[in-house]
């Protein structure tokens, strides 16, 4: 049976830490975002891009609708 030199086995234990690490960094992500948020009262429903802080508002008065220019569009032409 064969024996194992202790330089080896520390640089095989070293360059499987590394790896590893390596492995690991690659799937770190930052925190989850939601690009768009919503938020609605009984008079008005507003839209939130939070990427580029542009808002879109629409206004409910007395069963009537008043909508901001281009609220009904699509947003973003990219999927996140």
């Amino acid at each position: 049976m064969k024996s194992f030199d202790p330089k080896s086995m520390l640089l095989g234990a070293l360059c499987a830490a590394v790896l590893v690490c390596i492995v690991g960094a690659a799937n770190v992500t930052g925190p989850a975002t939601r690009r768009y948020e919503l938020e609605v009262n009984e008079k008005n429903a507003f839209i939130l891009d939070t990427a580029t802080g542009r808002a879109w508002q629409t206004q409910v008065i007395s069963g009537s609708s008043q909508t901001g220019k281009n609220f009904y569009d699509a947003k973003s032409k990219t999927t996140h």
